[in-house]
């Protein structure tokens, strides 16, 4: 698919309007690629999508991810791949391709979603629940998941889609104990402590987003 218009039109009837599911139950092990860290490839750009540039993001969100996507962006800016960024406060030019961030996530690290997620605003870019692929000269997006924090990433996007057959889930946060692992009232007053900035901070997030 050669013209943006024609692409964008494809994605427009088989995408939503975002919507969370019911949280999906925990697996004892995360099926391939959902245990890899996240990485950003670049599926199609100006040579295979007039006027858009399309970003696939895949894999668990950690404390590095909001470092990688940095380098990501940084990297593909100076290859001329994807368009300057705007100045703070300011519309991208209208004439710039509109990037779009399909993702495919079991969810991650809080910080880093967040992190990403108002980058991903300050960009101005787009995000869909879907993974992105040429077949042949036609741009394709598949359903996948977002799930847990990479909900928050999503949120980031100035438009957010979902690839029909795509799931997006979110639930309560709780903290991680290794097994057998003995605290005391003193770790249990902490933990309380920090889930409730946690939830704070994630409200404050969304409210900031006006999503």
């Amino acid at each position: 698919m050669r013209r943006f218009a024609a692409s964008l039109l494809a994605l427009a009837t088989v995408a939503a309007p975002a919507t969370f599911a019911a949280p999906v139950q925990a697996q004892t092990s995360a099926p391939e690629p959902y245990s890899i860290p996240m990485t950003f490839q670049v599926i199609a750009s100006s040579t295979s999508c007039d006027g858009c540039v399309v970003i696939n993001a895949i894999g668990e969100i950690n404390q590095d991810t909001s470092r990688d996507f940095a380098l990501f962006v940084a990297e593909t800016r100076l290859q001329g791949i994807i368009p300057r960024e705007p100045r703070k406060g300011a519309k991208p030019a209208p004439n710039g391709p509109k990037v779009i961030v399909a993702m495919d996530s079991i969810g991650g690290t809080v910080k880093s979603a967040l992190v990403n997620g108002r980058r991903l605003r300050e960009l101005g870019w787009t995000t869909v629940i879907g993974q992105a692929r040429m077949d042949g000269d036609q741009l394709v997006f598949d359903k996948a998941g977002c799930y847990s924090a990479c909900s928050m990433m999503l949120l980031g996007g100035v438009e957010r889609l979902v690839i029909p057959g795509s799931k997006a889930g979110i639930h309560q946060f709780s903290p991680t104990f290794e097994a057998n692992e003995p605290f005391s009232s003193q770790d249990m007053r902490n933990i309380i402590r920090e889930y409730g900035r946690t939830v704070s901070t994630v409200y404050d997030y969304a409210a900031e987003l006006g999503v």
